[in-house]
């Protein structure tokens, strides 16, 4: 986890084998792996960590990942720092994980595809 990231985001494979990955950061900056930089409000930052202490994130299961990874499905791995917490979590996309998980990382795709901050 990139130092002073609070929520470190990653989709991978798909149908075109991609690899994203998304620091967030506790003061609203969201840092691409391809360098690209982004800012949101750090109160909707607080809000998805919020989220992610209310539904159990850091009790959940490492890893939502069947046997059975047919069909170009893709991969999310969401790692959490609340504190001294530190917590990831993988998923891959159609497995059986808690509905509230999914909703988690829905949250977060919604925050890193929002258009950039005018300058």
């Amino acid at each position: 986890m990139p130092e002073g990231a609070v929520i470190l985001f990653q989709q991978s494979g798909g149908f075109a084998g991609i690899m994203e990955e998304w620091a967030i950061y506790a003061d609203g900056r969201i840092v691409a792996g391809d360098g690209r930089v982004l800012q949101v409000e750090p109160a909707q930052v607080q809000q998805l960590l919020e989220e992610a202490e209310a539904i159990g994130f850091f009790q959940m299961k490492a890893d939502y990942v069947p046997l059975d990874t047919c069909c170009d499905r893709f991969l999310y791995t969401l790692t959490v720092r609340s504190g001294e917490c530190v917590h990831t979590v993988r998923a891959l996309e159609g497995a059986e994980a808690p509905a509230a998980l999914w909703d988690l990382l829905g949250a977060v795709r919604r925050l890193i595809s929002q258009p950039a901050a005018p300058c």
